[in-house]
């Protein structure tokens, strides 16, 4: 199934899980804006909450599949860079499948420094303001091209961090009364071409299983 945005958005409680509470949170926020990620992740009860809620209670598949896609597609000497990385939740699944040669760029110090061990080195980057400082074979970006977070108002500066012919490994929510790809500007934005796309179970909210969507970008010529 999917879940009507404006159901989660407005609702005020009670709640009747910690999912549904973070995704009200989640799906609130601005898009582009530091402040309101810091918000919901810059401190250690915060990023706590996250674990718990959705990606323990909620089993948060989404990271497993952007992953899974490019340990399936990608040699092992693939320089990978991983944007949003946070707690490391993509990072684990990488380092457990012998790929070591990914890097993490996160907005949040503290989200950074949890997922350090995950990863090869961890930097603090607004790929919104910039592109990476060097160009990967692959880009994931698992939990972030979603509402509340991402736009692509970020595409120039990920396809920047591109080497030709990369691609960017993401996944979007769907729901019933509303469209991130097209709000977000995912649908119109020039710089990527859509190669794959497969609808998966992301999470469970209450209950019941909740599609997303991963999309597979290649970079234009």
């Amino acid at each position: 199934m999917t879940k009507k945005i404006n159901e989660m958005i407005t609702k005020e409680g009670p709640f009747e899980s910690k999912t549904e509470q973070f995704l009200q949170m989640m799906f609130s926020k601005r898009y582009n804006n530091i402040e309101d990620q810091k918000d919901a992740y810059g401190t250690e009860s915060k990023a706590k909450f996250y674990q718990e809620s959705l990606v323990e209670e909620g089993l948060w598949t989404a990271p497993a599949m952007v992953a899974s896609y490019v340990m399936l597609n990608y040699p092992l000497t693939s320089e990978i860079a991983d944007v949003g990385s946070g707690s490391g939740t993509v990072g684990k699944v990488f380092k457990a499948g012998n790929f070591l040669q990914v890097d993490g760029y996160d907005l949040i110090p503290t989200a950074a420094n949890e997922g350090r061990p995950y990863y090869r080195n961890v930097e603090l980057h607004n790929i919104i303001e910039s592109p990476l400082p060097r160009q990967y074979d692959v880009i994931t970006a698992s939990g972030i091209l979603t509402k509340g977070h991402v736009d692509a108002t970020a595409a120039p500066m990920l396809a920047q961090s591109l080497k030709p012919g990369g691609e960017l490994v993401a996944h979007h929510p769907l729901f019933d009364d509303y469209d991130y790809q097209v709000e977000a500007g995912w649908s119109t934005q020039t710089h990527f071409a859509v190669k794959y796309r497969k609808k998966f179970v992301g999470y469970i909210y209450n209950g019941k299983n909740v599609e997303c969507e991963l999309v597979v970008y290649k970079l234009k010529d």
